[in-house]
């Protein structure tokens, strides 16, 4: 019950605060523009910066960045 609030809250826009190794950070649906926007007025930031997208598997990004080969992807694990 308590992750299916969840998931709808970020569906709907939601902005959530999520810890890190030394802070907490604020995250939203990257595929919602009223999430962005709502994490950009919060973060106080101009609309024209970039975020950092966070995942736990590569298949998520595939929504995101349909233009990106797989050759790239393939490639993006040994990068870090």
């Amino acid at each position: 019950m308590r992750n299916l609030r969840l998931k709808r809250f970020i569906a709907n826009g939601g902005v959530v605060a999520y810890p890190t190794e030394s802070c907490f950070g604020l995250g939203c649906d990257p595929q919602s523009f009223r999430g962005i926007k709502k994490l950009n007025t919060l973060k106080k930031r101009p609309s024209n910066r970039n975020f950092i997208l966070i995942t736990s598997d590569l298949k998520q990004i595939k929504g995101i960045f349909p233009k990106i080969d797989r050759a790239r992807i393939d490639r993006l694990p040994h990068l870090f």
